[in-house]
């Protein structure tokens, strides 16, 4: 039986979490999607994913202002993590325009793709990332 691919979502908006989640559920992809470095860890350490979609500014805590530090932090975490090393992250923030320093400096950090919010090509972006990457090895 084949499985649909699993993705992770982090965010801490909701809405554009719930923006992110239709996508991927449009893709017919199943996700957990958390709104925070805390909870992403949580789930890192209890899942393996497919893919991962990364906000790169998120929250050091609760009612904090979002910092990009927390979500390059997040990255390198990922990255070297036991279960979920090898998934490919997107990266995602408002902050990424065409021809992005920001952008290529997530890529040098270890993620796949990185996507500017507002979202043009969300299903693009996660299809092209994927075409890319090996799956996970069951």
């Amino acid at each position: 039986m084949k499985t649909k691919p699993l993705a992770l979502i982090v965010d801490d908006n909701f809405l554009v979490r719930e923006t992110v989640e239709d996508r991927v559920a449009e893709l017919e992809h199943d996700f957990h999607s958390v709104g925070s470095q805390h909870e992403a860890c949580e789930h890192l350490d209890l899942h393996t994913y497919d893919y991962i979609l990364l906000d790169l500014e998120l929250p050091r805590s609760f009612g904090r202002p979002p910092l990009a530090e927390v979500g390059r932090k997040l990255l390198r975490q990922i990255k070297e993590h036991p279960r979920n090393h090898a998934a490919p992250v997107l990266s995602m923030s408002a902050h990424f325009g065409p021809d992005s320093e920001l952008g290529d400096e997530m890529i040098e950090l270890g993620a796949a793709a990185w996507i500017g919010k507002p979202f043009d090509d969300l299903h693009g972006a996660i299809k092209g990332m994927l075409a890319q990457h090996p799956k996970r090895e069951e």
